[in-house]
């Protein structure tokens, strides 16, 4: 995900929320009066303008941040990549094998490691690893697929290779034909050797030494 992807999905998201927080007060206040719920309804489009604005020019500035490793960011790519439980772990554990390696040059600095720290501690207890029994049925599945896989590249081979079979065997029936009504017309069976042109070469001169020596 790129920077700007990365901007563009988390103003969406917290313009979601705020449009969430902003219905629920609406839906409170018209359960006590209709007449609130249409004046908080007016104010709240406005504030929705002016924090919109606002959202913009923070996430901008966020081009110029390294937030690789923020909990925000790793959300966003979760949700952006639609991952699975499993999937958002093995990505999770990526980026902490990829925090590791800048943590050993040390460019890192000790507060940032323990807001970093606390991110993956957070994000691994969120998305546990599988039990035992759930990560075997994940490599069935896995294997399932692949079986399936190989099966289906078979079944095309096979396919192919009958359909090349039978290409053959109507070259060869319509070849048959036209000898046997080569053989018909002129009584004389043009196998591929009476085409060849050294074959016809040395017939002509066996012919004419046949007639030089008559």
């Amino acid at each position: 995900m790129t920077h700007i992807e990365y901007i563009r999905m988390s103003h969406r998201r917290t313009n979601r929320k705020i449009r969430e927080r902003l219905q629920a007060i609406r839906t409170r206040l018209n359960a006590k009066s209709r007449w609130l719920g249409d004046v908080w309804q007016a104010v709240a489009w406005v504030l929705y303008g002016a924090v919109s604005v606002v959202s913009w020019l923070a996430f901008a500035a966020e081009m110029f941040k390294d937030n690789r490793f923020s909990l925000h960011y790793m959300e966003c790519e979760i949700e952006h990549r639609n991952l699975s439980t499993a999937e958002a772990r093995r990505y999770i554990a990526g980026k902490k094998q990829e925090y590791d390696r800048r943590l050993a040059y040390g460019s890192i600095s000790a507060k940032e490691q323990r807001r970093i720290d606390k991110t993956f501690e957070y994000l691994f207890a969120r998305y546990p690893a599988d039990t035992p029994a759930d990560e075997l049925l994940t490599r069935i599945t896995e294997v399932r697929s692949t079986v399936t896989e190989i099966a289906d590249y078979t079944r095309h081979r096979q396919t192919e290779e009958t359909q090349r079979k039978k290409r053959e065997a109507e070259l060869l029936a319509q070849a048959e034909k036209r000898r046997a009504a080569q053989r018909s017309r002129t009584g004389f069976d043009p196998t591929p050797a009476d085409h060849c042109p050294l074959s016809m070469f040395k017939v002509s001169v066996s012919i004419l030494l046949s007639c030089i020596g008559k």
